[in-house]
């Protein structure tokens, strides 16, 4: 019993957010700021479990909201030129960043790091009805 009691101390400590494998390095949750300051302006790219591929980047339309681009082959291409695919909101009240692609559905991550709040370029964990690994950079990354 007392066990149980000092590992739930333990985490309570560890403050809301942090998440802590046995073995791996410890993973923050980013805030509703960081996740802003991480996304708009830039690109992000993953692959789904079915093996898609995506590139989009978001485009704030004001605090915590926006527009979700995809790269395709890029703005200029004549022939699959970059197209807006949504929008986002991010929740401040539970750290979340929720993708609506209208009839495409509605998706919500949580966002995490293995090393902080730090929200530049690198790799980060989107955890919600997938967990996705998403490469963030300055430039389009596939």
């Amino acid at each position: 019993m007392k066990l149980r009691k000092a590992t739930v101390v333990c985490l309570l400590a560890l403050g809301a957010g942090e998440i802590l494998g046995a073995g791996t390095a410890q993973a923050t949750d980013l805030n509703a700021t960081d996740i802003e300051s991480l996304l708009v302006g830039r690109y992000a790219c993953g692959t789904g479990d079915d093996g898609e591929t995506w590139d989009e980047t978001l485009a704030s339309t004001g605090p915590f909201t926006g527009t979700v681009t995809d790269y395709k082959k890029g703005p200029g291409d004549a022939i699959d030129p970059s197209t807006q695919v949504g929008t986002y909101t991010i929740n401040a009240n539970n750290n979340t960043i929720t993708y609506n692609y209208g009839s495409g559905g509605s998706f919500t991550y949580t966002v995490s790091n293995g090393t902080g709040t730090n929200a530049g370029p690198g790799t980060y964990t989107f955890t919600g009805p997938q967990i996705l690994t998403i490469t963030v950079s300055a430039t389009h990354c596939l």
